[in-house]
């Protein structure tokens, strides 16, 4: 049986041999072992202390134990400001964004008085951001979204020359943005806009909904990052990732690179895997006799 501090080992070693700089990249690593002990529990070989780790809670189970030993491994820090978003932070991100969106709904009213100006630019903040989580497009692409590229009718966004379907709960906060960003009067063709109507200027109009619980603040890039790693995994064209996100090069290089890491894991441990199971890897035949 291996024991959860001898898979803390193997991960040490993993990260030592691959001289891995990601954090993203030694969770996947765990997942994948987890995966691998999953697959030979199906397989009739049990590693009881394993799944005993799996079924605590709190700080003595093995989740709990994973996160804490990779979040203190100073090896982990952030390779770049801009580095993709962990899965948990998108989630973090969707959450904070729909519950500005909630309030500001339910304070409908109140949304356009002098003192609460603040409260749309936060509403607003909160639908971009979950244009851009829904697409992975940039901020460039979503301030440049005409209110009729957004179709009631058929529940769908046009976005950098794409027709897409949109999430019912997406589609459903819309639609009653739409409601209340027409109550402005304003001209602006645009579909995101200031309380006075205006086009949104800069990111930083985002920023409202760009912050996660632990205070740091978020950025564009890192979601972006997140979304097109979904998409290459995906097996979409690259020219349409391209357009779509309006990514540049660099960017979706490093997404790619990101991609491969996975991948390389994934396939050493499929192939130790299907090693073990032939029939050669036990049999006596392949051993060293002992000497007498």
């Amino acid at each position: 049986a291996m024991s959860v501090d001898e898979i803390l080992e193997s991960l040490d070693y993993f990260i030592r041999r691959n001289h891995i700089k990601k954090k993203t990249v030694a969770k996947h690593y765990c997942e994948m072992v987890k995966k691998y002990f999953h697959f030979l529990r199906t397989k009739g070989i049990e590693n009881n202390e394993f799944f005993l780790s799996l079924g605590r809670r709190g700080s003595d189970s093995f989740d709990s134990i994973i996160q804490n030993y990779i979040a203190g491994d100073e090896r982990l820090k952030r390779a770049e400001p801009n580095e993709e978003y962990e899965d948990d932070e998108i989630i973090m991100l969707i959450e904070r964004a729909n519950s500005i969106i909630e309030n500001s709904v339910s304070h409908e009213d109140e949304l356009f008085a002098g003192k609460k100006k603040y409260s749309f630019k936060k509403y607003t903040a909160a639908i971009g951001v979950k244009l851009i989580i829904f697409s992975g497009t940039s901020f460039d692409n979503i301030s440049k979204i005409e209110l009729q590229d957004f179709d009631i009718s058929s529940k769908t966004i046009k976005i950098s020359g794409y027709e897409l379907h949109l999430p019912i709960d997406l589609y459903l906060q819309l639609k009653e943005y739409v409601r209340i960003r027409n109550s402005l009067n304003t001209q602006n063709t645009k579909l995101l806009v200031k309380y006075e109507g205006k086009s949104l200027n800069g990111v930083s109009d985002l920023e409202a909904a760009l912050v996660l619980e632990n205070g740091e603040k978020g950025n564009v890039t890192g979601i972006q990052k997140n979304i097109i790693i979904k998409m290459i995994k995906a097996n979409i064209r690259l020219n349409i990732i391209m357009k779509l996100t309006d990514a540049g090069m660099r960017n979706i290089n490093y997404c790619i690179d990101v991609v491969n890491e996975e991948a390389d894991i994934e396939d050493n441990l499929f192939l130790d895997c299907k090693i073990r199971s032939f029939e050669t890897f036990t049999a006596e035949a392949f051993f060293i006799p002992r000497s007498a």
